[in-house]
């Protein structure tokens, strides 16, 4: 509005006198927005609005921030970035006003990592491993056949094959997270493998051995006297010798998983065996009794009583 000003003189005088307008504009009315309290890491997200029209924006905050945008959209990666993040508008008249948003960074936890103790055999104690916590967070466990648990490094016990698969952990803290994977493998662990042989035969002979209870799958490696060593299931030994008699094992496995048996290989040696004595028993007994032998050859065998 309009304002005078009057100025009286002494003695009468005539008075000065003088009219100014004075004009007021409205001050510019901000508000300040944002999406927090976000975890650092996540997107920080700062909106600005003002009653009046045809203002101007500008943006100030932590870490020397400035932006001239009205709304405006960043990446958090610390938590220094939390604080108060100041808006400007501007009239068209140069009135300014200030609005403030005080933006809330969590802390996130770190990266955790997932492991485990396998691959194990079925039956063997499996357990699952959380590496790489952070004190005052929580973890939470998933898996196969609707596995959980809120247990750091969770036990699962006596392995089955159905525990093979992905198991997943994930750490809380304050609701913020970070989460990892493992691979759990669970292998079956062979049957025992049952020996059968053409054992007792002679010297120069073939022998015959055989696993009676294959499996599909499973790897057999046999060794024995004379350095024997096959990975055949059913080996084939041709014109044995002396030194050829004796323990003979197979080994079952899948993986790291094994069973095994053992057996005693008997060979005759004709020249030698000619020279020995017949023991029969029960002695003394009835008159009736049974000799059983092998003969390199078809021959008649005196037996002197």
């Amino acid at each position: 509005g309009y304002y005078r000003l009057l100025v009286r003189k002494p003695l009468g005088c005539a008075a000065d006198e003088m009219e100014v307008y004075v004009k007021v504009y409205p001050l510019p009315q901000p508000s300040a927005g944002h999406n927090t309290p976000i975890c650092v890491g996540d997107t920080i997200r700062l909106t600005s609005s003002d009653t009046m029209s045809n203002v101007s924006y500008s943006w100030t905050g932590p870490n020397g921030f400035s932006s001239g945008s009205k709304d405006t959209s960043f990446v958090s990666y610390l938590m220094g970035q939390s604080g108060p993040y100041t808006v400007t508008t501007v009239s068209p008249y140069g009135c300014k006003q200030t609005a403030v948003a005080q933006v809330q960074l969590k802390p996130m936890p770190e990266q955790v990592e997932a492991q485990n103790n396998g691959p194990v055999c079925d039956g063997a104690d499996l357990r699952l491993i959380t590496n790489n916590a952070t004190a005052g967070a929580t973890y939470t466990w998933t898996g196969p056949g609707g596995f959980t648990s809120t247990e750091m490094n969770p036990p699962l016990g006596a392995a089955t094959l159905s525990m093979s698969g992905e198991y997943r952990v994930v750490a809380d803290l304050e609701g913020c997270k970070t989460e990892d994977t493992t691979i759990v493998t669970v292998y079956p662990t062979p049957d025992t493998p049952r020996i059968t042989s053409n054992s007792p035969l002679l010297v120069g002979k073939i022998l015959l051995l055989k696993i009676l209870n294959p499996q599909p799958g499973v790897n057999y490696s046999w060794t024995g006297p004379n350095g024997f060593i096959s990975t055949q299931r059913d080996p084939v030994i041709n014109s044995v010798v002396p030194s050829m008699a004796g323990l003979y094992t197979v080994v079952a496995s899948i993986a790291n998983c094994s069973n095994y048996d053992t057996a005693t290989i008997v060979l005759i040696d004709p020249g030698k065996e000619a020279e020995k004595a017949v023991l029969v028993l029960p002695n003394p007994n009835n008159g009736i009794f049974k000799l059983q032998g092998i003969t390199a050859t078809n021959a008649d065998i005196p037996i002197l009583v």
